[in-house]
């Protein structure tokens, strides 16, 4: 197969293999990225892993950045932990990673996993996920561990409710909104603004019924 026939196009057409392109086209990104796009398995994260690994053996293009912010968009998050280390302090490289899986952060540079412009936005979505791979640091800032905390109040919620807190919630606006009470108690509680027992319930939903009241 001569390489200076082979264009992008051929490669879909033909639906030539990233493993049938001479080695010289494995630095041509278009043809690349073409092959990658007609690789049949490219679900399984097992080959995911070896398509990455046999460019990055073969081809010159581990150092473009455009080209690996492509195979970040086009194939696999996953891209990120075969590239060279400068590259894995990029931010654009490591925001565009973890927007697709916030556990990408674990390839990323010390400097970036210490950055709580990077971070903070995914303990925001996946605090527990990803807590193990930012810096020691940001493990014991106030604002990462209110999210860490929000999440395991969350996943721990133990309901208040007894039959003297549904009948002041039926007290609120004549019972018309006992649901939305609930799902308001309930925030308070996973928010961390009172406390998740039945003296702190009945507290908050008496203030709650005396605003109303005074609405």
């Amino acid at each position: 197969m001569e390489s200076d026939i082979i264009t992008p196009q051929e490669v879909r057409d033909k639906h030539i293999s990233l493993y049938d392109l001479p080695k010289e086209l494995l630095n041509d990104i278009e043809v690349v990225l073409a092959s990658i796009e007609e690789y049949q398995e490219w679900g399984n994260d097992v080959e995911q892993e070896k398509v990455l690994k046999y460019i990055f053996s073969y081809s010159g293009l581990k150092n473009d950045k455009n080209f690996i912010l492509d195979l970040i968009d086009r194939f696999h998050w996953i891209t990120i932990a075969y590239i060279p280390e400068s590259l894995q302090d990029d931010e654009e490289i490591v925001q565009r990673s973890t927007a697709f899986e916030p556990l990408a952060l674990q390839y990323a540079s010390p400097r970036l996993k210490d950055s709580k412009e990077i971070v903070l936005p995914l303990v925001q979505k996946e605090p527990s996920k990803i807590f193990e791979f930012i810096s020691k640091r940001l493990q014991t800032d106030m604002e990462i561990l209110f999210f860490v905390e929000r999440e395991q109040r969350g996943i721990n919620y133990t309901s208040p409710i007894t039959g003297e807190i549904i009948k002041i919630m039926f007290e609120i606006n004549s019972g018309k909104e006992v649901g939305s009470v609930l799902s308001k108690l309930r925030e308070e509680i996973i928010e961390g603004r009172i406390q998740s027992d039945y003296d702190s319930a009945v507290k908050y939903l008496n203030i709650l019924k005396k605003n109303r009241e005074l609405l």
